[in-house]
């Protein structure tokens, strides 16, 4: 050991004071620490928009739903999804920039592995290395250059420019299969009631009577109004209440066709109808409302005249008849009860049937029949047209909902006098206005609106009807006056229709008018006998008398409703509501798109994964085949193999076919028998075996110049515009590095462009503890300005 005269080098003192080695004595380290990082960030940058898209597919990323539909969506929300989707947009361009950049960093890094000797076969000419570090994967024209057109193909670059293409594409066909759509929703300030914003009040579009207001409607408005609609329908009118059992979107011109009897009864007599206090195709938007329906459907049948009821049954039925005698004999029986509702106050859907019978004969003509006539009528609720179910009227229900589904899911409220209380199934407490003080059709007592088959018989023959008028004429001698009178009132109903009976009666009345004062007394009794039979006698016909009574209970369940919605309205009935609601835009659910772009996303998620454990596979000696890193190794081929490239200048074929004959793997540099070359470094003993067989080491070394494809050197063309090998030898070790020699500084083993030896984890240095490196040699805490290389102390 000697002791230095000479102060001690800054550098050394530097190197032994630092905590991190000096890159020089670790030329092979894993570098893939901020790699992880970069793709922790780029997979989240990846993965957060596309996750928060799939969720508000669904719902709002701090929602449930984004219906809200009792009390309407809160503000907060509202702006969240707005905040939110703006956000995705921004992380989505955000990465479709970035994407590239990255992806081709991280090629990059994995191309320095792919140029690492890591196997004895491996193969890798100078020309492969060059178009490498040219990122092919990002350049369409080198890309192409690196196809296996001419045997120099570089896998990894045809990997490289799929997988590029790949991130490239995704963000298309992102926008290609995920489509963004409209949806109105309900928000607080838009609610009917308890709103975040009582200035903003929907608009009311209707009233619904509740059924405790139905039991006080008066059978005599009831009566008259159907017994006034009797007489003026015709198959064409458009009745505004009348709502199809089938609602199906069809052109304007039918929809104003199946508001119309004619639809029903002439062109589809298979559909069938209800009515409503609501006009036809009232709709709520973004509320959901329910509403009170009533819906009858008549059939007749003939029978034997011993069929009919010698006693009418029922606690009050209603029983009429007229005689002429030698004549017409007219029976009418409707059984059950007059004056009562049938209703219950329950808002479940209920059911009852009536029954009608007729029984005529006509002595004059000898004809008689007898007809029982049946309707079946239902009540109950159904959701009014919005725009959550597609703008079609929901179907009737079975149970009305309870309080706890209104309270979520609708927004069905009671009156202001009830503090806008949800509706129970049976409101018991509804406040309802008493009879009107209208006389009731027989002046004895208050009335009230029956069934609908049961008021459609008072209409047609009660003591308002022009059956009663002729039977009062026939007992006063009075017909002349009585005839004209119910031709002159239009008092014949369904005269307007196109049914054979109906239509003719109502023709008389137009040749009663030219001769009302020619005729005798006896030629106008059996004119008006001849008159009503001629009427009367279309009910012989079933499907005609069907017809007839469905329309009369169609006005009947009308009158009830509309009537009892409009009388009273703040105590006998609900507002019906519209609002427009709060348009919002959200992605539009495809399965076929989720899945592709799911899978898309999680093949560049794979890929990325899969490079980044190929970088970790072996230990490199730079970050990535940059500009910089060909620099180095294009130096160490000029000084290490004396190979010289020629000047700055354009290339041609032939030069990339020169480069194409030399091995560019960069590899461990071998000693003369074979072991890794370095002062303080070794290899495993896998190094040992292989020889070196690069024809640029060979010929540095004095050794036959063969390139890797077995071509001698001598045998390439005397002019190479490319590299060209210098004989003689270099220096030594100390003139390979002037860097290192004057820092004291000796690599643990050399690496060359065509070195044979091989590159392996066991190259990478150990990495002491952190207690380790905070630990110092006994000898340089004694004497600081000691100089260590190696097991030499100077």
């Amino acid at each position: 050991m000697a002791t230095m005269n000479s102060p001690p080098q800054v550098a050394v003192n530097g190197r032994m004071n630092s905590n991190e080695p000096s890159p020089i004595l670790e030329p092979l380290r894993y570098r893939t620490r901020k790699s992880l990082y970069l793709l922790s960030f780029y997979v989240a940058l990846l993965l957060a928009p596309w996750i928060m898209t799939c969720v508000m597919m669904v719902r709002p990323l701090d929602a449930a739903s984004y219906t809200r539909q009792g009390l309407g969506q809160s503000a907060a929300v509202v702006l969240d999804i707005l905040v939110s989707f703006e956000f995705i947009l921004v992380l989505e361009k955000l990465q479709a920039v970035l994407a590239i950049p990255i992806v081709s960093g991280f090629l990059a890094q994995a191309a320095v592995v792919y140029t690492q000797r890591r196997s004895p076969n491996q193969k890798l000419s100078l020309r492969q290395i060059v178009a490498l570090a040219d990122r092919p994967w990002a350049n369409v024209r080198s890309w192409f250059r690196s196809l296996p057109l001419d045997g120099h193909g570089s896998p990894l670059a045809i990997f490289g420019g799929l997988f590029v293409l790949l991130v490239a594409v995704t963000p298309a066909i992102q926008s290609i299969l995920i489509k963004y759509e409209d949806i109105t929703i309900a928000t607080c300030w838009e609610m009917p009631v308890w709103t975040c914003d009582p200035s903003n009040i929907a608009t009311i579009v209707g009233l619904d009577p509740e059924p405790a207001a139905l039991e006080s409607m008066p059978q005599s408005l009831a009566v008259q109004q159907v017994a006034k609609k009797t007489q003026l329908v015709g198959e064409l009118d458009v009745q505004p209440y009348l709502w199809p059992e089938q609602w199906t979107t069809i052109n304007d011109a039918e929809a104003i066709e199946r508001g119309t009897f004619f639809w029903y009864d002439e062109s589809f007599r298979s559909d069938r109808y209800f009515v409503s206090a609501l006009q036809n195709g009232t709709n709520t938007g973004v509320l959901r409302q329910h509403a009170i329906r009533l819906n009858s459907s008549s059939a007749c049948e003939a029978v034997h005249s011993s069929n009919f009821p010698q006693t009418c049954s029922g606690d009050r039925p209603f029983v009429t008849n007229l005689t002429a005698p030698d004549t017409l004999d007219i029976r009418i029986c409707a059984p059950g009860t007059f004056g009562q509702t049938p209703w219950t106050r329950s808002r479940d859907r209920q059911d009852i049937s009536e029954e009608l019978w007729i029984d005529v004969d006509f002595a004059v003509e000898q004809l008689n029949f007898t007809l029982k006539c049946t309707t079946n009528t239902t009540r109950g609720y159904f959701e009014i047209s919005n725009y959550h179910n597609g703008n079609n009227p929901g179907p009737l229900l079975k149970k009305w909902p309870s309080q706890e589904v209104l309270k979520h899911d609708f927004n069905d409220y009671l009156g202001v006098d009830d503090d806008y209380a949800i509706p129970s199934v049976v409101d018991n407490d509804t406040t309802t206005l008493g009879p009107t003080g209208l006389p009731d059709p027989f002046n004895y007592e208050d009335l009230y609106a029956a069934g609908p088959l049961m008021t459609s018989a008072l209409a047609l023959f009660g003591n308002q009807s022009f059956l009663n008028a002729a039977s009062y004429a026939i007992t006063t001698n009075t017909t002349r006056s009585a005839l004209f009178s119910i031709c002159q009132f239009n008092a014949l109903p369904f005269t307007r229709l196109s049914l054979t009976g109906f239509s003719t009666a109502g023709d008389t009345c137009e040749d009663l008018l030219w001769d009302i004062d020619s005729s005798s007394d006896d030629y106008w009794y059996q004119y008006l006998m001849n008159t009503i039979y001629i009427w009367v006698a279309s009910f012989n016909d079933t499907q005609s008398a069907a017809t007839a009574l469905d329309m009369a209970t169609y006005f009947a369940n009308e009158a009830v409703l509309t009537s009892t919605a409009t009388q009273g309205w703040s105590y006998n009935s609900r507002s019906i509501y519209f609002d427009s609601g709060t348009v919002l835009v959200k992605p539009k659910w495809s399965l076929a798109g989720v899945i592709v772009i799911s899978v898309l996303i999680g093949l560049q998620i794979l890929g990325l994964c899969l490079i980044v454990f190929y970088c970790h596979s072996v230990p490199t000696w730079t970050d990535s085949l940059d500009a910089f890193a060909m620099l180095r190794m294009g130096a160490e081929l000029h000084r290490d193999k004396h190979v010289r490239f020629a000047g700055i200048r354009d290339t041609d074929k032939r030069d990339w076919e020169d480069l194409g004959r030399f091995d560019g793997l960069v590899g461990v540099v071998l000693d003369g028998s074979g072991m890794v070359q370095g002062g303080g470094g070794g290899g495993d003993g896998e190094h040992s075996s292989i020889k070196d067989s690069s024809p640029l080491v060979r010929r540095a070394e004095g050794g036959p110049s063969t390139s890797s494809s077995g071509i001698e050197l001598a045998e390439l063309p005397p002019y190479s515009s490319t590299v060209s090998v210098d004989a003689h030898n270099d220096g030594g070790s100390e003139e390979r590095d002037e860097r290192a020699r004057k820092e004291g500084l000796e690599q643990p083993f050399r690496l060359a462009v065509g070195a044979p030896g091989l590159i392996t984890k066991s190259m990478a240095p150990r990495r002491k503890t952190r207690g380790q490196r905070r630990q110092r040699n006994p000898r340089e805490r004694k004497n600081p300005n000691l100089v260590i290389t190696g097991e030499t102390q100077v």
